[in-house]
């Protein structure tokens, strides 16, 4: 796998003027009431950490990015995730963290409505991990 910058923006060498963090102030502050109304919640920091009970001493649960079960695992639970609190939710495998001198890790995340409306209908139309 290669990872390509496909276009990079220029870094800011000075500060920006009084203005323009005004600006960027209220935009942010505008953000922030939109979000409010469409009661969207945002969260920072770190991903949830799983470690298998299974095997808790092996690398790939330690110091490892990859492992032969960690995959299988992780799909397992974002499966039971899903039933529990999201039925209908979208389970979505992709791209996760790039920690430079890496590959890309992966990512599995769920989304869903909070009205309870499904937005997949067919779960069966997704593999399991390890299905190849």
């Amino acid at each position: 796998m290669r990872v390509t910058r496909l276009r990079e923006a220029p870094r800011i060498t000075a500060p920006f003027s009084d203005d323009a963090w005004s600006a960027l102030d209220v935009l942010g502050e505008q953000v922030d009431r939109d979000l409010a109304a469409g009661d969207v919640r945002l969260t920072m920091g770190g991903e949830p950490t799983f470690v298998s009970i299974d095997d808790f001493q092996a690398a790939e649960w330690n110091t490892d990015a990859v492992g032969p079960t960690k995959r299988e695992k992780a799909d397992e639970l974002a499966l039971r995730l899903r039933a529990r609190f999201a039925r209908g939710g979208l389970l979505h495998h992709g791209q996760g963290k790039c920690i430079r001198g890496s590959l890309p890790r992966w990512a599995f995340a769920i989304y869903w409505r909070k009205d309870g409306e499904p937005i997949w209908r067919n779960p069966d139309l997704i593999a399991p991990e390890g299905a190849h």
